[in-house]
């Protein structure tokens, strides 16, 4: 079977995770619209640049991503039809009418955040894929807390100025992640105890999710603090300590002077993030949904 995902860049629902997830379905190929300064397609070995490069001869075309799948509907694209789309983006919140109409007929994933905009659409609800088994884990011996809202356009909606004067406040090593290379960010998380995501999201129709940098804290032995959206659906809440502006202070200190507390909370963040964003999982969940 030959697969091809289409993202407008390398940092769209971790477009890299996905192609590799489903490398066990067949030939897969990534094609990007542009590469961001993260650098996020090294995750996966098969990487073509430009929408005008996209074969015409797949057997699935998996987009992800709103802006995306708008910008294939452009003329000067190639005519390709999608048979799956992962939605997760700005570009869905602001076009989601139409994005659904194109879609309802389609398997349609979505991060829990954003299903109030399905309006009675069906989707599916899948969390960013990862493996970072390769990745080596050593804490700082002090104890470190990371905050990573990549660049200054995002630090509104995560509360980071919030973030930097509770944590400021704090006995510990502060680690504010910007604008780095993906590979950058993920070294020094692995250094860092606890990972604080977001307090909020202020954005207009979005509720706080938990993100890509949410999931790598995880998978990374950090204790993961976030406020975030949980629909039902067949994947658990992810086990996140949910912190606002008016409890965070509170949290941070009972779990950085909580040692065995924490470490229990990490070892069930583990075990969460292990399963339910592993390749296996999510590139199983994507290709048995048709």
């Amino acid at each position: 079977m030959k697969i091809i995902v289409i993202s407008e860049d390398d940092t769209y629902f971790n477009c890299a995770g996905v192609a590799e997830s489903l490398k066990p379905f067949g030939d897969v190929t990534l094609v990007l619209h542009e590469i961001s300064f993260k650098k996020m397609h090294i995750q996966t070995d098969n990487v073509i640049v430009g929408y005008d490069n996209i074969p015409t001869d797949a057997d699935e075309y998996i987009v992800t991503g709103g802006r995306s799948f708008l910008r294939l509907l452009r003329n000067d694209v190639p005519k390709i039809c999608p048979t799956k789309v992962i939605l997760s983006d700005t570009a869905y919140v602001e076009n989601s009418e139409k994005i659904n109409n194109l879609t309802a007929d389609i398997p349609t994933f979505i991060m829990p955040d954003l299903v109030h905009h399905r309006r009675g659409f069906p989707y599916i609800i899948l969390y960013h894929p990862f493996d970072l088994s390769g990745i080596y884990i050593n804490k700082d011996s002090y104890i470190t807390v990371c905050h990573s809202p990549a660049i200054k356009q995002k630090t509104v909606q995560k509360g980071t100025d919030i973030i930097n004067s509770i944590v400021s406040e704090l006995p510990v090593k502060y680690d504010l992640l910007m604008r780095l290379p993906w590979i950058d960010t993920i070294k020094r998380k692995a250094k860092s105890h606890i990972f604080i995501d977001q307090l909020d999201d202020t954005r207009q129709d979005f509720n706080p999710a938990l993100g890509k940098s949410g999931v790598e804290g995880m998978l990374l032995g950090c204790l993961v603090m976030s406020n975030f959206t949980h629909v039902e659906s067949d994947i658990p809440a992810p086990p996140v300590i949910l912190v606002n502006k008016d409890n965070l202070k509170e949290k941070l200190l009972y779990f950085i002077n909580n040692e065995i507390a924490r470490k229990l909370m990490i070892g069930r963040q583990m075990d969460w993030a292990n399963l339910y964003t592993s390749l296996d999982f999510v590139g199983h969940r994507i290709m048995e949904n048709t």
